[in-house]
């Protein structure tokens, strides 16, 4: 099967000195297969947790998950900026979207560890976070 996801390569992500930011992925099905999916969060920069991470799709349905970026505590608003001036080049943070095919007599719901056999083919596309450092937004 195949996936579409919005957005598709990068999410924009303003971070907060005080509170959480909160972002979404919606993943589509475009196949006429049966998948299931699981999104895996590497962020070293923010705490970075999802909502829903795992399910199936059929053919053509979609789902949204949520993630949140948890605030970091800083002692000084100019500790903060400075942190975020050395973000641009270090950030290798993403969202990995992972997916299987899926027989279709199988119930609508998903076990993580399916992602785990040695047997299964899964495909990956990762969707990379950028901080957006704006503070007008």
């Amino acid at each position: 099967g195949e996936i579409q996801t919005q957005p598709d390569t990068i999410i924009s992500v303003q971070p907060s000195v005080s509170e959480t930011s909160k972002f979404t992925i919606t993943i589509t099905n475009t196949s006429n297969r049966h998948i299931s999916w699981g999104v895996y969060p590497n962020a070293d920069e923010f705490d970075v947790t999802v909502m829903m991470k795992f399910g199936m799709l059929e053919s053509n349905e979609s789902t949204t998950t949520e993630f949140t970026a948890k605030s970091i505590e800083w002692d000084t608003e100019e500790e903060y900026n400075e942190y975020l001036q050395d973000l641009d080049e270090e950030n290798n943070d993403y969202v990995e979207v992972r997916w299987t095919n899926t027989p279709e007599n199988v119930y609508k719901q998903i076990c993580p560890c399916i992602f785990m056999y040695d047997d299964i083919v899964a495909r990956r596309k990762r969707i990379y976070i950028h901080y957006n450092k704006d503070r007008s937004q």
